[in-house]
């Protein structure tokens, strides 16, 4: 019996993990199928993952601001492959089946898993193809697995504990919160919602013991997850560089909302924004809320996803600023519509199981067709499809790359932009600190990049839209480039420059 048991997890995993490869293949510009993921969010957090992976010590070192625990995860990515995304591919897609897998244990413990299991490409098509999957590899993707453990214990959680967790729950979900932290902490709203649920529901039935030994155990699993970063910046002298550049850099160098636009108009609209463009995720997340508000479970519990669902919508775009993949951190709000779904099949299930078996060879055909026609839908639907034509000999950083490996001396800076892939295609481990130019008003980034230019730190310089006479008194220009498409991601004109 157990070994049944066994091989049946082992074929859902196994069902998790190709469905996952399939739709991170179809959809993410990681993906073998693209020339290169030229995002440079994911090539920034690459950057610094193969940095830490080289002995630079996060933000002291190399800045950026995003949370270690991204770059650890990316730097082991860049142990896969040094030069491409190939290893970036293998994260998504470890991150994503494992969500699918969590996912699946929630219909397992709510008896819809048959059905689920039918809808698994579904979900998958649906999120990986959506507007705010963007190009794939950023933030709110790879905490998708770390996220949905929140939700998974409040579906699952009934009234024969009192719509509480057990002890060992709050630990992980202490400790899986603990990983999102350190991944971008505005992505916590899933975490704060169900904290709130659960004080709340303690201190309405006065039960304030309980609630002290519940924030100790959230606290413990949350410093589990800690611990290691605390060791490495610790052992390095960097503790205060980490929570200077992470939280208070964050907190004060970007821009805010506009005073004239005020925080709740800002809302508003980049939330309205985010549920428009991500339509189908939206009818998932609209469909679950309604048939769980509509169930028989008491309002207290009904307010509780609410909750939950409120705070997992705001914290994201509370610190002022918007992008178009902020809409990613409701991913995983989209599971209890799939749930619903899932719920009727069930019965469809049931009704056949007994009239006639189904074969298990019909079965496996069944799944195939529909992971097939899922990736159909998602590679119609996503943003990326168009730029699997494209080689990486088309790609302007293929040239760079190939003048910069003539050179012995192969030392290179994004000079006021982004990273946009030269770092990786180079294989080059930056040694400037301020290794390119980030979304903050921070003047000392700035200021270092000039010095960076004036003192000719670097052999190379990439600039991109313009050239600026700063870097035209230190440098020459020997190689440019235009966007290689007109729906390329960022449009813009490429410089390489030489140290003269």
């Amino acid at each position: 019996m157990k070994r049944e048991e066994g091989k049946r997890q082992l074929l859902l995993a196994l069902w998790c993990l190709l469905t996952a490869a399939v739709m991170i293949g179809l959809c993410s510009r990681s993906s073998p199928i693209f020339p290169m993921n030229d995002w440079d969010d994911t090539n920034c957090f690459f950057t610094v993952g193969k940095a830490m992976f080289n002995g630079r010590v996060t933000y002291r070192d190399i800045y950026e601001q995003k949370g270690v625990l991204l770059y650890f995860l990316y730097g082991l990515a860049w142990l896969i492959s040094h030069r491409s995304f190939l290893g970036g591919y293998v994260l998504e897609t470890l991150c994503f089946a494992a969500f699918l897998r969590t996912a699946a244990e929630t219909a397992r413990k709510l008896g819809v898993l048959r059905g689920f299991c039918l809808l698994i490409p579904c979900l998958g098509a649906v999120l990986c193809s959506s507007y705010s999957f963007f190009l794939g590899g950023c933030a709110e993707e790879i905490a998708l697995p770390f996220l949905y453990p929140a939700l998974h214990v409040f579906l699952t959680t009934g009234e024969d504990r009192g719509w509480l967790p057990r002890p060992q729950q709050i630990v992980l979900l202490g400790a899986m919160a603990g990983c999102v932290l350190w991944i971008k902490y505005t992505l916590l709203g899933l975490y704060v919602g169900y904290v709130l649920f659960i004080a709340i529901l303690l201190s309405a039935r006065r039960d304030f013991a309980a609630l002290g030994n519940a924030a100790g155990l959230f606290l413990l699993g949350v410093l589990l997850a800690t611990l290691p970063w605390l060791l490495y910046f610790g052992a390095n002298g960097a503790v205060g560089d980490w929570f200077g550049v992470y939280f208070y850099d964050n907190m004060s160098c970007y821009s805010g909302v506009d005073p004239e636009l005020g925080l709740l108009r800002f809302l508003r609209d980049s939330i309205g924004h985010a549920i428009l463009w991500n339509g189908r995720t939206s009818l998932l997340i609209a469909l679950g809320a309604l048939v769980f508000l509509l169930g028989r479970r008491p309002l207290p519990v009904k307010a509780g996803l609410l909750l939950l669902y409120l705070c997992a919508t705001l914290l994201p775009f509370i610190g002022g600023t918007a992008f178009d993949y902020y809409g990613y951190a409701y991913a995983a709000m989209a599971v209890p519509g799939i749930l619903a779904v899932s719920r009727l099949l069930e019965r469809g299930i049931e009704a056949l199981s007994r009239r006639a078996a189904l074969p298990r060879i019909a079965a496996l055909l069944l799944c195939l067709c529909l992971l097939a026609g899922g990736g159909v839908f998602a590679r119609r639907h996503s943003v990326n499809s168009f730029f699997s034509a494209y080689r990486p000999e088309d790609l302007w950083f293929s040239r760079f790359a190939a003048d910069i490996a003539e050179s012995e001396d192969q030392s290179l800076l994004s000079y006021g932009a982004l990273d946009h892939g030269l770092y990786t295609v180079t294989g080059y481990v930056p040694q400037t600190r301020f290794f390119c130019h980030l979304n903050l008003n921070k003047p000392e980034l700035e200021e270092e990049q000039d010095r960076y230019i004036r003192e000719q730190e670097t052999e190379f310089v990439l600039l991109a839209k313009e050239l600026k006479p700063l870097v035209l008194e230190y440098y020459e220009v020997v190689d440019s480039a235009e966007s290689f498409d007109e729906f390329e991601s960022f449009p813009m004109s490429y410089y390489l420059l030489r140290r003269k």
